[in-house]
């Protein structure tokens, strides 16, 4: 078998970075790989699928057809559910357990005097999908960045 020819690194090519799965992202909370906080997540899905699975039924007893977020049971985006009696509501399925008021970057059980939200607290989060997750954290990004 021919051995293929190496790719050389140019002199004015900067040196590769490191390629590890995480690397180029810049918040790092520890809280979130412990244990508590996966079991509480694991709990808060078993919710949120028990409600998702309540919608579903009302739909189907009114007679309209299945939107395309049912097509498994999974936790829907708490911010596309919020609607009036005149805008339609839309079902998005939803992958991120976001908390309302954040928690502390450094401590995350200090709440700092009201300042940040209780991390295991269940009035403290909502699921959302990646597209209102992103907006919420930009927004608190730049408020915190600001301070």
């Amino acid at each position: 078998m021919p051995n293929l020819p190496k790719p050389r690194r140019r002199p004015w090519q900067p040196p590769r970075q490191n390629n590890a799965p995480q690397s180029g992202r810049k918040v790092k909370n520890p809280f979130y790989q412990t244990m508590p906080w996966r079991k509480f997540r694991a709990g808060q899905k078993e919710i949120a699928i028990e409600q998702s699975r309540k919608i579903m039924e009302e739909i189907i007893k009114a007679g309209k057809p299945l939107p395309p977020a049912f097509e498994k049971l999974q936790p829907l985006c708490a911010e596309c559910l919020k609607g009036t009696p005149f805008v339609k509501k839309k079902y998005t399925a939803a992958r991120v357990l976001d908390h309302i008021k954040p928690i502390n970057p450094k401590d995350a059980y200090n709440t700092a005097g009201g300042r940040f939200g209780e991390p295991l607290s269940p009035d403290n989060v909502q699921w959302l999908c990646d597209t209102h997750h992103a907006k919420k954290s930009g927004a608190e990004h730049l408020f915190h960045s600001k301070r």
